[in-house]
């Protein structure tokens, strides 16, 4: 495939890349490839990372159910080495922070409903601010009032959540101990109930 240059311009002068320095080098689809290459990769979604550690704990029980009557000692050691180093290292931390992130958003979220629902503000005031944009205004208010009020909190509250994630997520995460303590004990309580 033909290797097409990389244009060239001047760093300085009326015409310059304001003292931008530009490669005299070619550039071809393999270095697009390459570039494409480094761009970093879009973290997982912690409910993925929950499911799957919840679905790595149910396969390995499972494990213990459909096998452990033909195991020996050493076999079923292993296996409570193996069962305890997937609870450590992969479903205690994960369902910690979930449980954490997720209890710390339904409380912003239940507070701010409740807090609109009560005081009459909340989506009444963003259909009254919608109201007064002009040239629009009149018409996406008409659009707005067409949803009930408890849902339009609910919406609401919903994006407060959202808005708010900077501040919960590090509460999430400073709260996370207390929960790998509880979910170790019944974790480890499973693994001696297999004994």
């Amino acid at each position: 495939m033909t290797r097409v240059p990389y244009p060239r311009v001047s760093t300085t002068g009326s015409s310059g890349g304001f003292g931008i320095p530009r490669s005299r080098n070619t550039f071809g689809p393999q270095d697009v490839r390459n570039l494409h290459n480094l761009r970093p990769k879009a973290d997982k979604s912690p409910e993925k990372d929950v499911v799957k550690a919840l679905s790595s704990i149910a396969e390995k029980l499972g494990e213990y159910s459909t096998n452990s009557a033909s195991w020996d000692q050493e076999k079923m050691d292993a296996w409570k080495a193996e069962y305890s180093d997937l609870v450590q290292t992969v479903a205690i931390p994960t369902l910690s922070f979930a449980t954490a992130n997720l209890v710390i958003s339904t409380v912003i979220f239940f507070i701010f409903l409740i807090s609109f629902n009560k005081t009459g503000h909340g989506y009444e005031d963003v259909q009254n601010f919608a109201g007064n944009i002009p040239g629009i205004g009149n018409s996406l208010k008409g659009l707005l009032s067409k949803v009930d009020d408890k849902l339009g909190n609910g919406a609401l509250s919903l994006a407060i959540v959202d808005i708010l994630a900077p501040i919960s997520i590090p509460l999430a995460v400073a709260t996370t101990p207390i929960l790998d303590k509880w979910y170790t004990e019944r974790f480890e309580s499973i693994r001696e109930s297999l004994a």
